[in-house]
Formats: structure tokens, sequence, C-alpha cells
């Protein structure tokens, strides 16, 4: 099976090399595709329907090319790289393996294809959130009036004293983290607390970080977004070069889609704060490619089913005349004059092949 991917890859190239030429006299590489294709009897059926017909159309030569591509692609994956596991990647240990995988995310292709749902730009305010530089003080876990325990701890920066404040906590965070005199910079949600400004659950920066987009993902409680990101930055660096191109390059060109890779890395690295809302609102083109791509492979499954119905001789019954009246005697009710056409239909349907 190894010199088939080969062949179907070379073929791919031959394909994608000649341009127009696969559309307009696709009888030589028709004939290459049923040589070839020796397991997938789909592929070599639209091939040689399409062969049948003096002029088959582009939605048929499509679906053929991206047969082949998907082929290619599942052989690839068999032969060199099987599925890998999420936990894989840093940060994704155990407890955060079994919490992602009641969210169907479980292999590196899953965290690659689990989009973000919206961005955050660091530095600006934008939905009241703030980034602030302090060095601090002091910090203490205190009880409100509503006997609910909080961590708060107190900075001082360019503009005076401001407060941040966690309600969730533990021994070692953010106490742990928090060192008298050392200057931080805060990224959270702007607010007041005891009528000091303060910073709500904010999460701590690198000055490096600043002027960066964070994308914030759907994700169980046990599973923080920093760690999650630093996982999908990896699988980017990793396995970026596995992802394959399932358009035909065509489609991609008629319609300026940036190829699977390009998406991928503007959808979960995005650099131009302006493009944010239309990434989250999945007007992108990076985004759009693959809710295209998705509609597409959809549809060319539809037609597919459509074709193969057509191509296949039904059973013919023989229908009796006495069957509709026995049916009749089991309805409490007269058929109505649309009701007896829509019978009539049914039986000569049933009646033919």
């Amino acid at each position: 099976m190894t010199n088939d991917r080969g062949r179907i890859l070379r073929l791919l190239s031959e394909i994608k090399d000649s341009g127009s030429a696969f559309y307009k006299e696709p009888e030589k590489y028709l004939k290459k595709i049923i040589n070839i294709e020796t397991r997938q009897k789909s592929l070599a059926g639209l091939a040689a329907s399409a062969l049948e017909n003096n002029n088959p159309s582009t939605a048929e030569l499509d679906a053929i090319l991206s047969e082949l591509t998907m082929l290619a692609h599942s052989l690839t994956v068999k032969d060199e790289m099987k599925p890998v596991k999420a936990s894989e990647l840093p940060g994704i240990g155990k407890k955060a393996e079994e919490a992602l995988k009641k969210q169907h995310i479980e292999t590196v292709e899953d965290v690659l294809y689990n989009f973000p749902y919206r961005y955050e730009y660091i530095g600006e305010s934008r939905s009241g959130k703030l980034a602030i530089t302090g060095t601090f003080q002091s910090g203490a876990v205190v009880t409100t009036k509503n006997r609910k325990r909080i961590y708060k701890a107190v900075f001082i920066g360019d503009s005076g004293q401001f407060a941040a404040v966690w309600f969730r906590f533990s021994a070692g965070y953010p106490a742990g983290v928090l060192k008298e005199g050392k200057s931080y910079t805060l990224y959270g949600q702007s607010g007041s607390f005891s009528g000091m400004p303060s910073i709500i659950h904010p999460q701590f920066m690198k000055e490096s970080e600043m002027g960066n987009i964070i994308p914030v993902y759907s994700l169980p409680k046990a599973v923080a977004q920093k760690t999650y990101y630093g996982a999908v930055k990896a699988a980017l660096e990793k396995y970026l070069d596995t992802v394959p191109d399932l358009l035909p390059a065509r489609l991609e060109e008629k319609y300026k889609f940036p190829s699977a890779k390009q998406s991928l890395i503007d959808i979960h690295t995005p650099k131009n704060p302006y493009e944010l809302e239309m990434l989250a609102d999945r007007r992108h083109p990076a985004a759009m490619r693959f809710i295209y791509e998705e509609l597409f492979y959809l549809q060319m499954g539809l037609l597919y089913k459509k074709r193969s119905y057509e191509r296949q001789k039904g059973t013919v019954f023989n229908i009796k005349t006495e069957y509709l009246d026995w049916i009749k005697k089991l309805l409490p009710f007269k058929f109505t004059g649309a009701q007896r056409k829509v019978m009539a239909e049914i039986f000569n349907d049933m009646s033919s092949n």
C-alpha cells in the first residue's frame, strides 16, 4: 500500500501542476485513477462513471479530486502517523486529559480544530479589562460581608494604590507567587473593592506579553486557559506540517481562501487586533475556509449518494389493485383526492425499477 500512496501523491502533484487541464481534458487522469485505485471502490466508480460521460461536470471532477486527496491523506495517517493523543502535548496531564475527553478533545487533531470562541487583546481596555503594573505591598485572606473568603493583594502603581482580588485561590496561589517589593503586571477585569480601585481575578503577565492577543477556548474547569494555549502552540509547532489541504486548489483560488495550515495559524495565533471581531464571528477568511470545506464535503457526499441511487436498479413489485382496497379497510377514514393521488404514485414507483 506504500507504493499506492506514492503513486497517488505523484498523481495529485501532476493534476495540480496541470492547472485547468484536469477539467478540460480529464480522460488521461481518470484512467490513471482507475489503474491506481484498488481498495476504495467508490473512487474507482466515480472515475469510471465520469469516463462514461463524454463531458463530466466540474462538480463530478471536484468530487473525484477531493476523494483522491482524502485517500492520500488517510494512507499517510495510517502508514506514517498514527493519531497522536492530546496527552502528548505539554501541560495535558492525566486529569486534564480525562476532562478534555468529555468534550471530545482526545487527539492533537482535535486540539488544532478546537477553535477559540473569543479573543482578548492585552494592554488595551476592552470589555472593562485592563493591564496594570504595580509593586506588591501586602496580601491576606479576607472575609466579605457575605461571608465569602477571598484573597486580596495590595499593589502600588503609577496612579497610587490598587487591589487585586482572587475569589478562587489556594494555599500556594497567588500567595506563593507574590514577593514583597517585586513588580508585577496584572491583567483582568477592572472594578472596585472596599472603596479601592481593583482588578478582579487577574492573570500575571510578562512585559513581553503586552500587546499580545490571547485566544479564549471553551474548556472544562480542570483545564486552565494558559495551559491549554501552551498545548495549542506546541501542536502548531510540531504537527502543523501534517495538516492536509482537502479543498481543491481551484476553489481555494476562486474564493481566496488561505491554506488549511495558514488558516489554523490565523485562528489560533492572530496578530492583527482589528481582525479579532471577524475571527470571533467566523467571518474571517481563515474561519470561512473551514466552514466552506465542511459544507462542500457534505454536499459532495449527498451528490455521491444521489448518483449511486440513480445507478442502482430498484426491485419491481407486483402491485395488485386489491392491495389498495385492503389498505382502505384498515383506516377509519376515507382518502381525500390528494391522498388517492399519492397512493397511486407510491404503487407506480414500487411497480417500476
